[in-house]
């Protein structure tokens, strides 16, 4: 069977899904028991047109299951996504850096984000125009 890259394989697999609530995942991360309730809690509450995110931790490098939990993760923090339109590179700032007064765990708007670790309601996805297949 040909391969299909990560961005094709995604609206296939979109295409495919039953469930009205979609969620992108990457390879490379691993959940916590609990994680999907509160996701899909937001996603219950907020209007259609809502993509959400989960808080991602960082992972010790090399990650190994016999380590003890304090070693094995950090927080990754509060950001917001940004876009640098002169260079074409995505980043992270942190959340107050873009909104002075917010306050944890209030949710919060972010101009940009990393495209592979979201849930979004499948009509949204679909009206939005989904990924572009030719990307790979």
């Amino acid at each position: 069977q040909k391969r299909l890259g990560l961005t094709r394989s995604k609206v296939v697999g979109a295409q495919s899904a039953t469930s009205p609530v979609l969620i992108f995942l990457e390879p490379h991360c691993i959940f916590a028991p609990g994680w999907l309730e509160p996701l899909l809690a937001r996603m219950m509450a907020s209007p259609k047109s809502t993509v959400v995110m989960p808080v991602i931790d960082v992972i010790s490098d090399p990650y190994t299951q016999e380590q003890a939990l304090g070693k094995l993760y950090s927080s990754g923090g509060v950001n917001v996504g940004k876009f640098e339109v002169n260079t074409l590179t995505f980043g992270w700032t942190g959340v107050r850096n873009y909104n002075k007064s917010y306050q944890e765990p209030d949710v919060f708007a972010t101009p940009a984000m990393p495209g592979g670790i979201f849930a979004i309601w499948k009509s949204y996805w679909e009206e939005s125009g989904t990924y572009d297949k030719g990307m790979g």
